[in-house]
């Protein structure tokens, strides 16, 4: 069938900061396929920047291990999930939602890979001294 051709598999894991906002879902999609990687961000600040971060790994990044506790930034209950390989921005819609969208080049050697997605938002609601959240 098509759809077990063009859809690939999505899990949620890690926490969101602050606890219950900024939830973010993602939709997959195998390489080459009409349907595109999206990933998704809930309940984020309202008409915001933010920064979606795409890794290779969620246990390590560099010599750090993922996830990676940013208490000491001022962010108690946040945490970098993912390594940091690669950046996409966006802004959020007056709700507080987001989408990205990223097309796959339909090469075999990606089928079957996995990746790794963590919003990084302008935030105030974790420390307005210091408005990240993630």
């Amino acid at each position: 069938m098509r759809n077990q051709v063009d859809h690939g598999d999505s899990k949620t894991f890690g926490a969101s900061c602050p606890a219950g906002k900024n939830r973010a879902y993602s939709m997959s999609t195998n390489p080459g396929s009409s349907i595109p990687l999206s990933f998704m961000l809930y309940e984020g600040p309202s008409l915001s920047p933010v920064i979606g971060i795409l890794g290779a790994s969620n246990t390590k990044w560099g010599a750090a291990s993922l996830p990676l506790g940013l208490a000491s930034l001022g962010l108690p209950g946040c945490s970098l999930q993912v390594s940091y390989d690669l950046t996409f921005t966006a802004r959020t819609r007056s709700e507080g939602s987001a989408q990205l969208d990223l097309r796959l080049p339909g090469l075999p050697s990606l089928a079957n890979k996995m990746v790794y997605f963590q919003w990084l938002t302008l935030d105030n609601r974790v420390n307005p001294g210091f408005p990240i959240a993630l």
